[in-house]
C-alpha cells in the first residue's frame, strides 16, 4: 500500500542538530528495501503562493494553504504492507524527531497520471513546482457538473506539465508520528489542526513560478477549494 509521508516542522520539539540529521542514510535504506517511490524538500511557506477562484475571478496570495506554527517542509511516498510498516519509516526520519510526520494513505483517482514528456519544439520546463490540492469550507459547494479534473488532467499531460499526481484519503485517515526523547509517539490526525486539508497533490514541470500559478488556477479545486504552489528544493 501506498503512502505519503509529509515531513513537518514543530516549534516544539527538540532544537535540530547537523550531527543528529541522518537523512541520508533513511533515503539509503528506504531506497535500497525499495519502500521509497520518490521525495524531496519544498521550499520555505515564505516561497508558497495560494490560488483561489472566486466568482471566475483569479485570487492569488502570497504563504502557504493554511496559517499554522507548523508547515511542511517536504515529503516522501513509500510502499508498505501496513500502516504499522510505514509508521516505523516515519519514525526512523530524523524530522520525527526534530519535527513531526504526518501519514496519509493514497486514494488513487480513477485517470491514473503517468510523466509526459514535451512533444516537438515544446517549450523545455526545468522548474518543478509541488502543487497542494486543499478543500476550503469557505469556497462554494462542489458541484459535479463542473468539476473538469480528467480535462485539467489530460490538458497538462498533453502540454508535458504533470509529472505525476494523485488523490490521497481523507484527513481523518491521517496518522502523526514524532519520536521524543527516544520514544516513538503515534496519534491520529494532520501534522496540523486546520479548517482546510490537503485531498491531494501534483507535481508540475513550469518554465516559472507565473506559469505553475495559471496551471494551478485552471484546477477544478481552485474553485472549489485553494491550492498552494510550492518550489522544490532538492535535498542532495
Amino acid at each position: 500500500m501506498k503512502y505519503m509521508l509529509f515531513i513537518c516542522t514543530d516549534p516544539e520539539a527538540e532544537a535540530y542538530t547537523p550531527e543528529g540529521d541522518n537523512i541520508r542514510e533513511w533515503v539509503a535504506e528506504m531506497d535500497s528495501s525499495g519502500r521509497r517511490e520518490t521525495g524531496d524538500r519544498l521550499r520555505p511557506p515564505e516561497d508558497a503562493a495560494t490560488v483561489r477562484v472566486r466568482r471566475g475571478e483569479r485570487l492569488v496570495t502570497d504563504g502557504p494553504f493554511a496559517e499554522t506554527k507548523e508547515w511542511i517542509a517536504g515529503y516522501d511516498i513509500v510502499e508498505c504492507t501496513d500502516l504499522d510498516q510505514a509508521i516505523q519509516c516515519a519514525a526512523k526520519h530524523p524530522m520525527a524527531r526534530f519535527g513531526r510526520i504526518e501519514i496519509r494513505p493514497f486514494w488513487p483517482l480513477e485517470l491514473k497520471v503517468s510523466p509526459v514528456k514535451p512533444a516537438g519544439k515544446a517549450p523545455v520546463r526545468q522548474n518543478l513546482f509541488f502543487q497542494f490540492v486543499c478543500t476550503d469550507p469557505e469556497a462554494e459547494p462542489y458541484d459535479d457538473a463542473h468539476d473538469s479534473m480528467t480535462q485539467w488532467e489530460q490538458e497538462m499531460q498533453d502540454k508535458g506539465i504533470l509529472v505525476t499526481g494523485d488523490r490521497l484519503r481523507p484527513v481523518e485517515d491521517a496518522t502523526l508520528v514524532r519520536v521524543r526523547k527516544g520514544q516513538v509517539l503515534v496519534s491520529d490526525g494532520p501534522f496540523a489542526e486546520t479548517k482546510e486539508w490537503i485531498a491531494g497533490y501534483d507535481v508540475l514541470a513550469c518554465r516559472d513560478k507565473a506559469e505553475a500559478l495559471d496551471v494551478a488556477a485552471k484546477h477544478p479545486m481552485a474553485r472549489f477549494g485553494r491550492i498552494e504552489v510550492r518550489p522544490f528544493w532538492p535535498l542532495f
